[in-house]
């Protein structure tokens, strides 16, 4: 079991509104760097570029350890891994590029 969820449960605390503040510092902890570069005039695509890796890449971590911890076979993670960065390409990038072409804001 993870020690902070265990930390949580031994001080009687495992509510949702406990998750529900860890999620709200969390978020805080994510945005609070981007709004910094952007304070200093880094372009908010580029703040944004520099994010998304932890985002996407949250669930990638969590299925690994997962896997990890029940001591299965790592080509789950290796076909969890290529079918996520697969559908965060085409997902994530393409749809609204291809929306940005059809509506004639970008060059076909």
């Amino acid at each position: 079991m993870n020690p902070l969820a265990k930390s949580i449960e031994t001080l009687g605390l495992a509510g949702p509104g406990t998750y529900l503040i860890l999620f709200l510092a969390a978020s805080l902890l994510m945005i609070w760097p981007c709004e910094a570069l952007l304070r200093h005039r880094l372009e908010g695509t580029t703040a944004g570029t520099l994010s998304m890796p932890y985002s996407s890449g949250l669930g990638n971590l969590l299925f690994v350890a997962i896997v990890a911890s029940r001591g299965e076979s790592p080509s789950a993670i290796l076909t969890n891994c290529l079918v996520n960065n697969l559908t965060n390409l085409t997902v994530l990038l393409g749809l609204p590029a291809g929306g940005l072409v059809n509506a004639g804001i970008a060059p076909a």
